[in-house]
């Protein structure tokens, strides 16, 4: 028997002939295309089809170059072949000089045909840029002596001042009048447009409404600039202009004055109506954050003699300017750390800014009080009262002394009033209300009876009707949700653990090998010459989001800023690279000497077919990396908040530079990586999981890491075994304790170490984290970058983007983001799966408060050790990536035998792992299922019911499931061609005249 057919393979010369034949066919025609319709057409993938066409494109550029036109039906069928093919034409080389003989032959046919020379008439032709047509227009007549139709006979002006021909003065008018009613009617509406609006309720281009908008804007920057505003109205209306224009305005010639002139109106608006001037007042009004702000603050001062408030008081507010907004009485509490620091913990940032920032008195001194002795939960606390400030102006009441207690929270539990705060943030006020007066009752009882009547006019107001609340079940409701929650997302993120952390170890080494192959690929570049952009490829594989890999071959360019420009220039807008205001900052940032990456797609490496990219370009394309703002409707189906995907400061490219490829990337659909913010992403993302997954440590405790002999070393066990471990001040500890962890662990952290060094960033001594101020000083800790200590946003940011794509639902369907948090409960769960002792996983997890019905004795490092090895251990094998012969499965049947006996029946064959099962009975795709041909049945029906699953995916829109789906399609034709493969080996064992036949064949 014959083995199986291979998939036919079209001849590489028969798919370049049969693509070019349609592109001769295109270009007879004269019919413009995307690659997009050849594919459609011929079949092929889009790598072959461009380079194809790449190819194509370059030899008919040279041919229009050379080809004489002299004749119109010569020019009729250059004009035909150049407009065919000038989408890819313009991003070769050869564009910009195509341009410019396109203009010159339209100039050349103007004139043979008689016609009025005027730069309109080439530009409606060409539908290039004025600046060259205006420059051929001159070579033009220095060449031949003809003169352009320039005189004012021939001339007249249009409503914004454009000089056009008479003869074409109607169409114009009409087109302006178009216009310049569409903005006067916006101007009266007050809504903020862009141009892209305009083209669309009018029917004309973006780059015509530009052009006939300009003039109308720079007459309104007039107008702005010389309007008088001396009042409310008149500062009110001036601001409806600019907001109304406020995307245009930046365009104009005089749009710093205008941008200078908002500041001063705003200062002197904030003067006027008796607010205080300050920068952050002037910053939220203007709402635009113009660098100039505080010298224009200084000049204001300086000519009208008024004084502003402090450029930097906003920002920082002191125990001093707390005790000046309460009352005196207030700045000496017994039994506090007024009175002494032994006695109580000073009032953080957050707790100064809550008191200062309330403005009912009353209130201000009840908090003041409560929080000088209710340090326990600081974050409810700060909420509860800054809540109850903004309840009492929303209910209408001028202080708390207005609030009848008995009333407002039984009312408040019933949701009969401020009914849209919903159950769970209610339960959470009432909780923290309660627990305050449980604190303040344990404070006054540690006060004599004179103490006690002198701070009796600032205690929180308690409840009588006790009878009511203990009936309540606000609390238990709102607990038990969130248990329910918290076990759930558990419960998701236990299941798919060792999975986790595989993928994200096998994502970080694709962006190394990326990096490494963008160094060679500029080393090449410079030793070579090549020339720009450079298209190379690298030998990758692909983790699905169940963890198959997948050889592929990936495909990219590079590209420097010179070369970028260039390509982008002919397609861009007039003013880009041209404007007086705007040109020194394109001119900075083109003229750097640096490398960008773009990406062209992949395909697998076995065949043409396309495959899904890289996980993290759906991330680029969202903006996720590459700037601040998200695709909002990307965050909604991934069901992430804005700030799940924020990375540190300062670790993507800069704002110029940022701003710049993404017009590129919206002009020529070419995706850039930001490789560097990409593998900072991947170092921090990589080692967080390892090391959460591993130890259980909290992220402050992750975050504590140095890179020293003291906090970080090597432990000598017994029986000259050895561990590395790092140490930490755990929650509620005073003293460090050691965490172990792995070398797998170790070469994270080093990685980490080396890609700061690399980057010329030293491990500096700088501040703790906000979250870890109160207990640690100042120290070179390892996750620092660019001077700053990282938050828990900011690890818990990379994480999510190491893992974006693995599909995490709860069963009531809820996204599930994984957090530190969530992988400490996933640590517990699966130690305690390993049978190990409650009390060794609470030494482990440095846990204080827990409670079991047995304790043994408290085990040595030694035997901690040994039983967090087995957390160690990768208990799931994702390396298989081809069909397995029939004698290998036979040896895995064997070994597995010889481990646990008789072996369970799974689908499609057998189970060969002698452990708990890794991958949670995931068993179609498992290295671990030895396959059975007598049982191709079942796996053919499991194909047919994941394809429905992934028809139903499509029609749903729920890409992650179709994913999963298609994938799991995959795995099972895997597993039928090895099922081939075994009925063939059995057959051909049974018959010694098949096995001769076999292998005559082959």
């Amino acid at each position: 028997m014959t083995p199986p057919a291979r998939q036919h393979r079209v001849d590489p010369e028969h798919r370049r002939l049969t693509i070019r034949a349609d592109l001769d066919r295109r270009r007879e025609l004269g019919v413009a295309f995307v690659n997009q319709e050849i594919m459609a057409v011929t079949g092929y993938d889009r790598k072959t089809i461009s380079g194809v066409t790449q190819r194509y494109v370059r030899e008919l550029a040279a041919e229009l170059l050379d080809t004489a036109v002299e004749n119109q039906e010569a020019y009729e069928r250059w004009v035909r072949d150049y407009r065919t093919f000038r989408p890819s034409i313009t991003r070769t080389t050869s564009g910009p000089v195509l341009f410019r003989r396109f203009a010159r032959l339209v100039i050349e046919q103007l004139h043979r045909e008689n016609a009025v020379m005027t730069v309109n008439a080439v530009e409606a032709i060409t539908g290039g840029r004025r600046q060259i047509l205006n420059e051929e227009l001159v070579l033009w007549e220095q060449e031949t002596g003809h003169q352009v139709a320039r005189t004012v006979a021939w001339k007249s002006l249009d409503t914004y001042g454009t000089t056009v021909l008479v003869g074409e003065n109607h169409a114009l008018n009409q087109r302006n009048e178009s216009i310049k009613a569409e903005l006067d009617r916006r101007r009266r509406l007050g809504t903020p447009f862009k141009l892209a609006d305009i083209s669309r309720c009018l029917g004309f281009s973006v780059a015509t409404v530009s052009g006939y908008s300009r003039h109308y804007v720079a007459t309104l920057a007039d107008e702005l600039l010389s309007a008088p505003v001396d009042s409310r109205e008149a500062y009110e209306g001036w601001r409806r202009d600019f907001n109304t224009f406020r995307y245009s305005l930046p365009n104009t010639r005089r749009s710093r004055e205008v941008l200078t002139r908002l500041t001063r109106l705003t200062i002197e608006h904030l003067h006027r109506e008796g607010h205080t001037v300050a920068y952050s007042e002037v910053l939220r009004i203007s709402d635009h954050n113009d660098r100039h702000i505080k010298q224009e603050i200084r000049r204001w001062e300086a000519e009208t003699g008024h004084q502003a408030r402090p450029l930097r008081v906003w920002k920082e507010i002191t125990l001093q300017m707390v005790f000046d907004s309460v009352s005196p009485a207030l700045h000496h509490l017994p039994l506090t750390f007024l009175e002494s620091l032994s006695m109580g913990r000073p009032f953080n940032e957050s707790q100064r800014r809550m008191i200062h920032s309330i403005l009912q008195p009353k209130l201000r001194d009840v908090a003041f009080f409560v929080m000088t002795f209710a340090d326990g939960n600081r974050p409810n606390d700060i909420t509860f009262f800054a809540n109850m400030s903004r309840y009492l102006k929303q209910l209408k009441l001028p202080d708390i002394d207005a609030l009848d207690p008995e009333v407002f929270y039984q009312r408040y539990h019933d949701g009969e009033v401020l009914p849209e705060e919903g159950s769970p943030k209610r339960g959470r006020f009432l909780q923290t209300y309660f627990r305050l007066l449980r604190k303040q009752e344990d404070y006054l009882l540690r006060l004599t009876p004179e103490q006690r009547r002198a701070v009796a006019p600032w205690q929180l107001s308690g409840l009588k009707d006790d009878h009511f609340w203990h009936r309540s079940t606000i609390h238990r409701d709102v607990r038990t949700d969130q248990r329910m929650r918290r076990k759930a997302a558990t419960a998701v993120v236990h299941d798919q653990f060792y999975l986790l952390r595989d993928v994200a170890e096998r994502r970080s080494i694709q962006v190394e090998r990326l990096h490494t192959a963008l160094q060679d690929a500029i080393a090449h570049h410079k030793r070579e010459g090549e020339a720009l952009p450079m298209s190379f490829s690298i030998t990758d594989e692909t983790v699905s989001t169940s963890g198959r890999t997948r050889p592929t071959q990936q495909h990219f360019r590079l590209w420097d800023a010179a070369t970028l420009r260039s390509v982008h220039e002919p397609v861009a807008e007039d003013f880009y690279y041209h404007q007086d205001q705007r040109q020194r900052i394109r001119a900075a940032v083109c003229n750097q000497a640096r490398y960008f990456l773009s990406y062209e797609g992949g395909h697998a490496r076995d065949d043409a077919t396309l495959i899904e990219p890289y996980w993290f370009i759906e991330l680029l394309q969202a903006n996720v990396l590459k700037s601040q703002v998200i695709d909002s409707d990307f965050l909604r189906h991934n069901g992430f908040s804005k700030a799940a995907f924020q990375l540190p400061p300062r670790s993507t490219w800069g704002v110029s530079i940022s701003h710049w490829l993404e017009r590129i990337s919206r002009d020529l659909d070419i995706t850039f990586i930001p490789l560097e913010a990409l593998r900072l992403a991947a170092l921090v993302g990589h080692a967080a999981i390892q090391i959460m997954t591993k130890t259980g440590a909290r992220m402050n405790e992750f975050l504590q890491i140095r890179l020293s002999q003291e906090n970080l070393s090597r432990v000598l066990l017994s029986k000259d075994r050895e561990a590395i471990a790092f140490r930490a001040i755990p929650k509620g500890r005073q003293a460090e304790e050691p965490y172990y962890i792995d070398e797998r662990c170790m070469r994270a952290l080093h990685a980490w170490w080396k890609f700061q060094r690399e980057r010329g960033q030293y491990l500096e001594t700088i501040p703790p984290t906000r979250s870890l101020r109160h207990k640690l000083r100042p120290a070179p800790y390892l996750w620092q970058h660019a001077g700053r200590h990282f938050s828990h946003k900011d690890v818990n940011a990379t994480m999510s983007i190491m893992l974006h794509g693995i599909s995490l639902q709860t069963a009531a369907g809820e996204a599930v983001r994984v957090t530190s948090h969530l992988l400490r409960h996933g640590f517990a769960t699966e130690m305690r799966a390993l049978n190990t002792p409650v009390d060794v996983i609470a030494l482990l997890m440095k846990q204080r408060d827990v409670r079991v019905t047995e304790y043994y004795s408290q085990p040595t490092p030694a035997r901690l050790m040994e039983l967090q090895q087995k957390i160690f251990e990768s208990r799931v094998d994702l390396s298989r990536t081809h069909v397995r012969s029939p004698a290998q499965i036979r040896r895995q049947i064997e070994a597995a035998q010889e481990q646990v006996g008789a072996l369970i029946p799974v689908i499609g064959g057998r189970c060969t792992v002698a452990s708990q099962c890794p991958i949670k009975f995931a068993c179609i795709g498992c290295a671990g299922n030895a396959p059975d041909w007598r049982k191709r049945d079942q796996v053919i029906i499991y194909r047919q019911a994941c394809a429905q699953m992934a028809k139903m995916a499509e029609a749903q829109n729920l890409p992650a499931e179709g994913r999963k789906a298609k994938e799991a399609m995959a795995s099972c034709d895997d597993v039928l061609a090895e099922m081939e493969l075994l009925e063939q080996a059995d057959q051909a064992a049974a018959d010694p005249v098949i096995l001769t036949i076999g292998r005559k064949e082959r």
